[in-house]
């Protein structure tokens, strides 16, 4: 048996790599995190052979500098956390795990620039988790994040990655959902130099219509035809979307969008309490079509329990539950 010893960085890299990211829909999920948290209002994401051969994130946020640049992919170096109250988070990344695990697995390079010159501008490259070299480029204000050869230096990890088109599909999957909970967000998917998606802001302060511009914008105009609007609060829950009447069922529960402060959430457990809550009306071996916005206060829901960050804990799901079941059946 080997005697104790400190891992590498490189090795440390790795293994967080394998925390976070998961497949190629997982680099484009942090990476547009990043550029939301940035400010941009128009990221496009563009990917090549699933995401395998290349992804790539371009948004028109505030960038970065040159000295934050080299920062941005060290370990657990963020700017989103303060006098780190883990307890009051409003961003959507803030770990800082999630850069230097994805160059630690890829040829990585990004551009960026907080000045709207385009002499002022870095690009810093990583290959596969070696020493960052940092150069000047021309680049205007915001950032351009390239991702090649994913796993290519882990070959264990991209034998378990299924076909371009499905790994394609789960990316499309993702865009739809954060494209629903950021109407003032312009986002464009292109698979292969072909545009899948794209949703347009609508410049309207009511946020009935902007669901309804971005709802037809992404999962087509059936949705909301066959919806009722909610916007209900209960303390200090507020919850506002759409409820798929109960003829307007589906097979599973792909159609069932859930955001919890801004953020796209995945829990079975709040899927199961549609289906209860729809027991009555729909067949059950169907499923409700929902999009639902859950908005609380930050410390009644912790959000740090996953590397990746789209599972949550709610402080009272019992006392949740009953409001999401009592709303459904009302409406």
């Amino acid at each position: 048996m080997n005697r104790i010893r400190l891992l590498s960085e490189d090795i440390i890299n790795q293994i967080a790599a394998g925390e976070v990211i998961e497949r190629p829909a997982s680099v484009v999920k942090e990476l547009v995190e990043n550029s939301i948290d940035a400010g941009a209002n128009k990221i496009d994401i563009f990917i090549r052979n699933g995401g395998k051969s290349e992804i790539k994130i371009v948004d028109n946020g505030i960038g970065m500098s040159c000295d934050e640049l080299y920062l941005a992919v060290q370990r657990h170096a963020t700017s989103k956390l303060n006098a780190d109250d883990l307890d009051n988070i409003k961003t959507l990344g803030f770990r800082g795990e999630a850069l230097p695990a994805i160059s630690s697995v890829s040829a990585f390079s990004i551009q960026s620039s907080n000045n709207d010159s385009l002499a002022e501008g870095h690009e810093l490259l990583i290959d596969f988790g070696k020493k960052p070299i940092i150069k000047p480029a021309k680049k205007l204000r915001g950032t351009t994040i390239t991702v090649k050869n994913l796993f290519f230096s882990t070959p264990a990890r991209l034998k378990f990655l299924k076909t371009d088109d499905y790994e394609s599909l789960v990316i499309k999957d993702y865009v739809k959902k954060i494209s629903i909970c950021n109407f003032s967000i312009q986002f464009n998917l292109f698979v292969d130099e072909k545009k899948i998606l794209t949703s347009l802001v609508q410049d309207s302060k009511n946020r009935t219509s902007k669901l309804e511009h971005r709802t037809n914008d992404v999962l087509g105009k059936e949705f909301f035809k066959n919806s009722i609007f909610i916007n209900e609060k209960r303390e200090n829950y507020s919850f506002f979307g759409l409820l798929g009447i109960p003829t307007f069922n589906h097979s599973n529960t792909k159609n069932q969008f859930i955001f919890v402060n801004q953020r796209v959430i995945v829990d079975k457990s709040i899927n199961q309490i549609f289906k209860v809550a729809y027991k009555d009306v729909i067949p059950y071996n169907r499923f409700p079509q929902i999009i639902i916005f859950i908005i609380c206060d930050a410390h009644l829901v912790d959000i740090n329990v996953h590397p990746a960050k789209n599972e949550v804990r709610f402080k009272d799901k019992n006392k949740l539950n009953s409001y999401l079941i009592k709303i459904i059946r009302e409406a």
